[in-house]
Order: C-alpha cells, then sequence, then structure tokens
C-alpha cells in the first residue's frame, strides 16, 4: 500500500500563485460507486486533465 500526504499539496499560502491551468479532458461531478452494498467513493467531483496520470 502507497500512502500519499496530501495535507501540503491541497493548500496554497498567502501570496502563492494557483496551480497551472491545464486542459481537461475528463470531468467527474458527485460521482459515487458502490462494491455491492459497501459504498466505496462518496460525492466525488474532480477535472482530469488531458496527459495526467490519475488515480483514485
Amino acid at each position: 500500500m502507497v500512502e500519499i500526504n496530501t495535507k501540503n499539496a491541497l493548500t496554497r499560502k498567502a501570496g502563492e500563485k494557483p496551480p497551472e491551468v491545464l486542459n481537461v479532458k475528463i470531468s467527474v461531478q458527485n460521482l459515487n460507486f458502490f462494491y455491492g452494498d459497501k459504498q466505496a467513493l462518496f460525492d466525488v467531483t474532480m477535472d482530469i486533465p488531458e496527459r495526467r496520470v490519475t488515480a483514485l
């Protein structure tokens, strides 16, 4: 299992420039996913840019 610390990745400090704007190829809104009766994803909304690897 790989653990990724996203605490610092999701915040910006005052005066920091926003991340680069990427060309969105897939937009996901309010995604819920179930394995049988068990809900695995809850209300996920995200944009997936072109030429990037994205995993859930």
